[in-house]
């Protein structure tokens, strides 16, 4: 592109430079659009279909065995209880009252506990979703993925 741009008899450089270059950013612009549009079409879960007990699915940046994944299970109840087993990087009480709001992006589900809030994010998928719970710092990238159990 660069060698078009410079000599005018290379026209041909020009065009194949230019095509080389906008076609990757135009893919990229429209995968994020799309990633966008697909987000406000995956349906939000409702109190009913929360409902359930979960197990971990994915933990990301943390030391954790993965053969333990499935003794740790949060249990949401229609009453909108919970319990939850004692999990390692997660401080929230057994058991307690939750929440729902989806006013909050990234802070859609609450655990209440005595007096104390915890908020985590319901993650919308094509197949369903997952609860994230964010350690720390969300920029950390430290998080326990929580999927229901089918």
């Amino acid at each position: 592109m660069v060698v078009g741009l410079l000599s005018k008899s290379q026209k041909k450089l020009l065009s194949a430079g230019l095509i080389i270059c906008c076609v990757p950013l135009v893919s990229i612009g429209i995968a994020s659009l799309l990633s966008s549009l697909f987000d406000y079409l995956k349906p939000r879960p409702d109190r009913a279909e929360l409902v359930g007990e979960y197990q971990i699915s994915e933990v990301t940046n943390l030391k954790f065995d993965k053969e333990t994944y499935d003794h740790y299970k949060p249990v949401l109840n229609a009453d909108s209880t919970f319990s939850l087993t004692a999990t390692p990087y997660i401080k929230v009480c057994d058991s307690g009252r939750y929440g729902i709001d989806y006013s909050y992006s990234g802070n859609e589900l609450e655990f209440q506990c005595g007096r104390g809030y915890r908020f985590m994010h319901i993650e919308r998928q094509f197949n369903g979703f997952r609860i994230e719970f964010v350690i720390d710092d969300p920029d950390s990238g430290q998080s326990i993925y929580f999927e229901k159990k089918r």
